[in-house]
């Protein structure tokens, strides 16, 4: 067993200054959010941002599941608006594997293995506050491969398609997550230390996906299809929906949106500030998910025409 840390370079210097720039909004809380963020990001671990005070449910989240960020996303998806902070699991963060003790019981049988074992690592608490699993916590570890999620009594194994809230998030029963054991992850040569889960390894689901006809239009920004929306924004949100129902994911979007012209806005963001443009991008396709979420079989096309002006925000 190892404990390699899997880090990246940069710091967070300047990180106050970067956050005054006109494009953000500056208070205490948004700085400690990225740099918090930053920190994760160090240490290789995919982020997602996450509604603040709140989980996203199965649908709206698994279009996030294979992101990855560098410094300069993170700090861009980060800013803002408060907001809490997800790790995704399995391959994304390095193979990471969080063991989630639902009770005290569990959480001290964990601490106890691991503890024989010598293995000291990244564990996430959060205080009592009167709701389900008040007193759990979870480890979180490496492994040579990604390891497929599973439900267990008090014990839940976060693996390939899963996350966590990370600290210093806020819970939706309102107490905040803290580090019980602080950072590095503890990275295992093998899986024996867990041999007692009985883990499996996840299959890693295809990348890609067969597009629908509308996106493509979009993507190649089709004059009439484009003229159809009331804006630019409109139609790029039109773009998201249909991506979405197709399966994509936030990461495989943001790829077309960069290889194609599109609609035009974020393309023309991109150019002058990509900071910006991945916010604007984000922000679309977060709104257009939890829109897609709450209207079930409806057309995409038909939201994206029913859209306001938070299609334009950036905050």
């Amino acid at each position: 067993m190892t404990n390699t840390r899997n880090q990246k370079p940069a710091g967070v210097g300047g990180l106050a200054e970067t956050l005054t720039q006109p494009h953000y909004t500056t208070n205490s809380q948004n700085v400690q959010t990225v740099s918090r963020a930053l920190e994760y990001d160090e240490h290789g671990l995919a982020l997602v941002p996450l509604p603040y005070g709140a989980k996203l449910d199965y649908q709206r989240w698994t279009t996030y599941r294979d992101v990855t960020t560098n410094r300069r996303e993170v700090i861009a998806l980060f800013s803002g608006k408060p907001q809490n902070i997800g790790v995704i699991c399995g391959a994304p963060s390095g193979n990471l594997v969080a063991l989630d003790a639902d009770t005290p019981t569990i959480y001290d049988e964990i601490e106890a293995r691991l503890d024989g074992l010598g293995i000291r690592t990244w564990t996430v608490r959060r205080p009592p506050n009167g709701t389900a699993h008040d007193g759990g916590g979870l480890f979180a570890l490496r492994t040579p491969e990604p390891i497929k999620s599973a439900g267990r009594p008090d014990l839940d194994i976060l693996g390939e398609d899963k996350y966590f809230i990370a600290p210093d998030s806020l819970h939706p029963g309102g107490t905040v997550y803290y580090d019980e054991t602080p950072l590095p992850v503890f990275e295992l040569d093998d899986l024996s230390a867990l041999a007692w889960l009985n883990l499996e390894i996840a299959r890693q689901a295809k990348p890609w996906h067969k597009l629908p006809d509308l996106a493509w239009r979009l993507l190649k920004c089709d004059r009439a299809t484009v003229a159809e929306y009331q804006s630019r924004s409109h139609a790029e949100a039109a773009l998201c929906g249909s991506l979405i129902r197709a399966g994509c994911t936030f990461s495989e979007a943001m790829r077309l949106f960069r290889q194609f012209d599109g609609p035009g806005k974020f393309a023309e963001m991109d150019a002058q500030n990509s900071q910006s443009a991945l916010r604007y991008l984000s922000l679309t396709w977060s709104n257009v998910t939890d829109w897609i979420a709450g209207l079930g079989e409806n057309e995409a096309g038909t939201l994206a025409k029913n859209c306001k002006t938070w299609a334009l925000s950036r905050s």
